[in-house]
């Protein structure tokens, strides 16, 4: 099964998404704004550690490893900044930035770290940039698309968000012809019976 860990979104991060998608397109003429995937609202997520392809049978060790090593929690992120990952002709990924305990943050993400690779999946090899995907640039997009893209970013303003993050979520991404979709098999550290968790 294919897998990621990751830190939820409130509603409120993805009502402001739809608002940032608006303002970004307004820079954009008919094909570059065709050249661009949006993630929905519902599936908008701060990402951890994606896993990919990861044994059904390991599952259950991988979820009592989240349970043993997260511990920096609960810790509070604001938006901070719209982006783009690539260069002007090569722009590949739209971004929403996040600002508050981000030495909290990489801590919480060395932690989960530690619990997939004990868990069995190959260390990352790849520095945490924390991040949330906006939308993502299809292949076939030209290069003046490209450009346009990352030019309009630089009119769009991060909305005024706040959360406060108490639980990470183990998912599992199931792919099809349309959109992904995306179920949560766990949360971490578990709560007792009775206890709150989740976000505010």
């Amino acid at each position: 099964m294919r897998l990621f860990v990751a830190l939820e979104l409130p509603e409120a991060w993805r009502a402001a998404a739809l608002t940032l998608r608006l303002e970004w397109e307004r820079g954009l003429d008919e094909e570059a704004r065709r050249a661009l995937r949006w993630v929905e609202p519902e599936l908008l997520h701060l990402t951890l550690r994606f896993l990919g392809e990861f044994a059904d049978t390991g599952v259950p060790q991988l979820q009592a490893a989240l349970d043993a090593h997260v511990a920096t929690l609960p810790l509070a992120l604001t938006a901070h900044e719209v982006g783009t990952f690539g260069a002007p002709r090569r722009v590949r990924t739209l971004w929403l930035g996040v600002a508050g305990e981000l030495e909290r943050l990489a801590a919480l993400a060395a932690e989960v770290e530690r619990a997939v690779v004990e868990a069995g999946a190959a260390p990352e090899a790849r520095t945490f940039a924390p991040h949330i995907t906006l939308a993502r640039v299809r292949e076939r997009a030209s290069e003046r698309a490209r450009e346009q893209v990352a030019r309009a970013a630089q009119a769009v303003r991060a909305p005024p968000l706040e959360v406060r993050a108490t639980e990470v979520v183990l998912v599992r991404s199931h792919l099809g012809s349309g959109p992904p979709r995306y179920e949560v098999l766990s949360r971490h550290p578990r709560q007792p019976a009775g206890a709150a968790g989740g976000l505010r």
